[in-house]
């Protein structure tokens, strides 16, 4: 009844989407990307803005590994750890733009207009004979998060057990088990209690019931009561909790911060167990700081909930860098404040009684710490898993809830005890977090670049500033543009362009933005697509490479630009070439961008046919011939579309007009004026970074 009683209440707030009213009798449905019908609703809306999505990915990267952060440092020296610390923000940074500028490459999705997740990209790209991939691919997907949910629930209820015996004297739990060796309480069935006893001991266990008692405690219930409804909630119902939840996080660790100043730091303690330069265990340093950053896998989610134009690269580079910054001070200042080589986290620290330094205030805090930072990320988590579930037609709804919701509570008593959540994070960032978060959003991003060597002459000039190239028709009303002199493949007409040829020492126009065409000569013949040539004019390389639909005859009488704008007297004086130059590209930025919303258009008349096909007619055999052509043709089509983006990218001036929709557009997670091929390299050079990393740290864990 409960749990019916939490979905009848998520469903009410979602009471309408797009516009569209719902009713219990009638429930419509949509189809996802990846065929899955689902009801509306079982998706937010695009309504996260600018601050509100800043304050949702400091938390998804922040969580329970800020706890851990002194007890690695403690062991593995402060060195190390901050050195891969600022090395994973870099890495996980880029990771998440590639990630996402891959999913912008997806048919239709020029605009982030498409749901598509984490998951949904991996099936686009794993398909055929590579299926398994994909299989594999989901697999350690749920179980990162569903570990990531573990940790949060165990830290959580801990520590409000720890709260319940500051507070009353004892907290009481229900017990499954609990051998002889157990520190605190008898027996292995019932009820039992346990109070100041057990909260001033050693500090060498987290769990106020001892490391061998399985148990269900007040605490771990609270916890649930609290976050268990908001995790049957979307992502966009959620935002008011996260910006509290951020403003409580931020306090906290600069609460916590002042508190280590004034217990006093020992940098150069007589013992050098405080915090050494580099430790003598590293176990636990690798796998600990990757799992702090496996937020890469959320991002697809904040994205497809974002407001259009909200920036994407300062979004994640911002957030990122604040969670680094949260990481380092937690980790560097409470390990030389306090001893952490038993290995504890920082909350067991802080609420033991035997802790010397700490301020009543801080307690307080630590045990607000749950409440505020792990319990708000517990239902985000929760969302992510249904959201990728549902878009992928694993199960339906009522599932996906179980599994993304529910099952993480389960799990959570077995691993409840002792210090079992640390060995937890630590495997779990050994063996998923590299994969999913840095290898795989590389290797897509790698993949949706491909087509760039099949077609040299979508690329452009590769070593040019200004010149443009293009095989479309980029400015109709232009007449003096290159697209009026080369066959272009608009709509279905796919004939090979038709250019003159010309020979080393030909005089011959070449194409640049603001001025049109300049005088060059070819010094070498059509090579890789492109001729070489020479010009003196200050806006052309000595020598670049040229694509032969920027090419033309010389003509002596067309060199100075072809529209003047007349300045007024009273005006501030400014080059009229520069006047020009804005006018003519913000003409060639809106034609380009007429043209791409054609092609979008088609595509999503495509999906309109195939999402019939699944609802009205599935499994039938023509249907779904018919459904694989379409897909063919939306992927020609998001080619040429990505084309025109390319375009637009190069045309793009520093103070254009730019609608939100065509900023989205625009996203790259690297600057246009890095050459494909040199993307790939930074793609493969952060594959093999991270993979060195994970190794490194499997062997020394192992060992």
């Amino acid at each position: 009844q409960f749990l019916y009683f939490i979905e009848k209440m998520s469903e009410s707030s979602r009471s309408t989407y797009n516009g569209t009213e719902r009713t219990e009798t009638d429930v419509q449905t949509v189809v996802t990307y990846s065929e899955a019908v689902v009801p509306v609703g079982s998706f937010g809306e695009k309504t996260i803005g600018m601050v509100s999505g800043f304050m949702l990915l400091v938390n998804n990267v922040t969580g329970p590994g800020l706890v851990t952060m002194p007890a690695v440092n403690s062991s593995g020296g402060w060195l190390l750890s901050s050195l891969l610390l600022f090395t994973c923000w870099v890495a996980s940074a880029i990771s998440s733009t590639m990630l996402l500028e891959a999913i912008k490459k997806m048919p239709g999705n020029s605009k982030f207009e498409q749901r598509i997740e984490f998951t949904t990209l991996a099936k686009h790209h794993f398909q055929g004979k590579l299926k398994w991939l994909y299989v594999i691919t989901l697999a350690i997907f749920l179980m990162s998060f569903l570990t990531t949910l573990v940790a949060s629930v165990i830290e959580s209820a801990q520590t409000m057990d720890s709260a319940l015996i500051e507070i009353f004297g004892k907290s009481c739990a229900f017990q499954f088990h609990n051998d002889e060796k157990a520190d605190v309480g008898t027996g292995s069935f019932g009820f039992v209690c346990v109070g100041d006893e057990s909260h001033s001991g050693s500090g060498t266990v987290d769990s106020p019931f001892g490391d061998s008692a399985y148990v269900i405690s007040i605490g771990y219930i609270l916890v649930l009561m609290v976050a268990l409804p908001l995790g049957y909630w979307n992502l966009d119902d959620n935002i008011w909790v996260q910006n509290f939840a951020f403003c409580g996080l931020c306090f906290i660790v600069f609460e916590w911060t002042i508190q280590c100043f004034v217990k006093g730091l020992h940098f150069h303690d007589s013992e050098p167990t405080n915090l050494p330069v580099v430790g003598s265990d590293l176990s636990s340093v690798f796998g600990t700081i990757l799992f702090n950053y496996a937020f890469v896998t959320t991002i697809p989610s904040w994205c497809n909930e974002k407001k259009v134009g909200v920036s994407i690269s300062k979004s994640i580079w911002c957030s990122s860098f604040l969670g680094t910054i949260m990481f380092f001070c937690t980790g560097i200042f409470a390990a030389a404040a306090w001893d952490f080589s038993d290995g504890t986290d920082l909350l067991a620290k802080l609420t033991d009684k035997n802790t010397s330094g700490v301020a009543e205030f801080t307690k307080v805090l630590a045990y607000a710490f749950p409440i505020i930072a792990l319990v708000t990320s517990i239902p985000i988590f929760s969302i992510i898993v249904r959201y990728n579930l549902l878009e992928n037609n694993i199960c339906g709804k009522f599932w996906a809830n179980f599994w993304g919701a529910l099952f993480p509570w389960f799990a959570a008593i077995a691993l409840y005890a002792g210090n079992a959540l640390n060995y937890t994070v630590n495997w779990a960032g050994l063996l998923t977090i590299v994969p999913l978060n840095f290898i795989l959003p590389a290797w897509f991003y790698i993949q949706s670049l491909d087509y760039s060597f099949e077609e040299p002459e979508a690329e452009g000039l590769l070593n040019t500033k200004n010149i443009y190239t293009s095989s479309h028709n980029i400015n109709d009303d232009d007449e003096n543009s290159p697209s009026r002199n080369v066959v272009t493949h608009d709509d279905d007409d796919d004939e090979e362009n038709a250019y003159p040829e010309y020979s080393i020492g030909d005089e011959v126009d070449a194409w640049v933005p603001g001025h049109q065409w300049v005088p060059c000569t070819v010094t070498s013949g059509l090579l890789d697509g492109c001729y070489t040539i020479e010009s003196d004019d200050p806006n052309v390389n000595e020598r670049t490479d040229v694509a032969p639909s920027n090419i033309r005859a010389r003509k002596m009488e067309e060199y100075s630009p072809r529209e003047i704008q007349e300045e007024e007297a009273s005006e501030e004086y400014i080059r009229p070439e520069d006047k020009l130059k804005h006018g003519v590209e913000q003409r060639r930025m809106n034609a380009l961008q007429a043209k791409l919303d054609k092609y979008e258009q088609k595509i999503k008349d495509l999906q309109d046919e195939i999402s019939v096909f699944v609802t009205q007619y599935p499994g039938e055999m023509e249907q779904q011939r018919l459904k694989v052509l379409h897909q063919q043709e939306m992927r020609k089509l998001q080619r040429r579309v990505d084309h025109l983006i390319e375009e637009m990218e190069r045309a793009k001036q520093g103070n254009m007009r730019l609608t939100p929709a065509m900023k989205d557009e625009l996203f790259t997670a690297l600057p246009s004026s890095v050459t494909n091929k040199n993307k790939v390299r930074i793609a493969w050079s952060l594959i093999v970074l991270t993979t060195v990393i994970n190794i490194v740290a499997l062997v020394y864990a192992i060992v």
